[in-house]
């Protein structure tokens, strides 16, 4: 379900790469001739590297950022004077790095970065058993607004917390083409990452389960 989400939602003709983030330790794929898919590997590692730091505690906040940033099709720009934002500063400063050392003229843009900075987060924080999923990027070469460092763009409109479950369903069947099942599923999303009121209007510090660093079954 989250593949679908940021592979699907895209502004541009993106191009072919296969690339699976894998748990560390990893083994780099053999480089394409333009190096394309060994600065995809790179680009993975660095962004694992950073998500694992402070027991994880970005992994939730990517993939957050991932999402949000797709609304609308994914553009590498989020509008933070928009409330639904608020919190996203910090992933994208910790992107910001590596979107300089990874991204090229025709290579991966700053939206891929943030793409895969939550399909990798989404992937790691998966439990080590049967149920993980792995999460293919597919895909580079998103064409990226021209705000700087990414910090504007155009103002989207993201689901509120108040929809019913007829609008919601609304939303993601008219956003990104997902069923009933589909829209099920990226609620699960839900089972990392804590709420503040700041940032999303609710006061959850302990988040919807009983271990917020997981991305499994909980949530249910």
């Amino acid at each position: 379900w989250f593949a679908m989400t940021v592979e699907s939602s895209t502004t541009a003709a993106p191009t072919k790469a296969t690339v699976t983030p894998t748990k560390f330790p990893t083994k780099s794929p053999t480089p394409a001739p333009d190096t394309t898919l060994a600065d995809i590997q790179a680009a993975m590692n660095a962004i694992l590297s950073i998500a694992r730091a402070a027991n994880g505690r970005l992994r939730p906040k990517f993939v957050r950022l991932g999402f949000h940033d797709c609304i609308g099709g994914c553009d590498g720009c989020i509008d933070l004077t928009n409330f639904d934002n608020n919190g996203l500063e910090e992933p994208i400063d910790a992107l910001a790095q590596v979107i300089v050392d990874h991204t090229s003229e025709g290579g991966l843009t700053r939206a891929d970065i943030w793409a895969m900075a939550a399909m990798v987060s989404a992937q790691d924080a998966q439990p080590n058993n049967n149920d993980s999923q792995v999460y293919n990027f597919e895909w580079y070469g998103r064409s990226t607004c021209s705000a700087v460092d990414g910090k504007g763009g155009p103002d989207r409109a993201l689901p509120s917390a108040d929809l019913e479950t007829h609008q919601l369903l609304a939303f993601f069947n008219v956003e990104f083409g997902l069923n009933e099942r589909e829209t099920v599923a990226i609620m699960g999303a839900h089972s990392i990452g804590t709420l503040t009121q700041t940032n999303s209007g609710f006061d959850g510090p302990s988040g919807w389960t009983s271990n917020t660093d997981v991305l499994d079954h909980r949530y249910y």
